[in-house]
C-alpha cells in the first residue's frame, strides 16, 4: 500500500514553489485562485495558499526557475 504523506504546513519549499511556475508557465491562462487550489492538493497543503502568496511567488518566478538543486530543497 502506498504511504500517504503528511499533511503540510505553514511555508512551501522553493521546489514546490519552483512547481508552481512551472505549472503557470504550462496553463498561462490559470487563475491564482485556481493555482493555490492546485498547490493545496498536489503538495498536500493543510490550506489553501492567499492570493497573495501566489502572486509573490509568480513574481519571482525567474529566481525559482534558476535555483539550483541545494536551493531547492529550501524552505524560505
Amino acid at each position: 500500500m502506498p504511504q500517504i504523506k503528511p499533511l503540510q504546513a505553514g511555508i512551501m519549499t522553493n521546489d514546490q514553489k519552483k512547481k508552481l511556475c512551472e505549472k503557470h508557465t504550462q496553463c498561462p491562462k490559470m487563475k491564482q485562485s485556481d493555482l493555490a487550489k492546485w498547490a493545496k492538493h498536489t503538495f498536500n497543503l493543510l490550506k489553501i495558499p492567499g492570493q497573495t502568496t501566489i502572486s509573490d511567488i509568480l513574481k519571482k518566478k525567474e529566481n525559482y526557475l534558476g535555483m539550483s538543486s541545494a536551493e531547492l530543497s529550501l524552505r524560505a
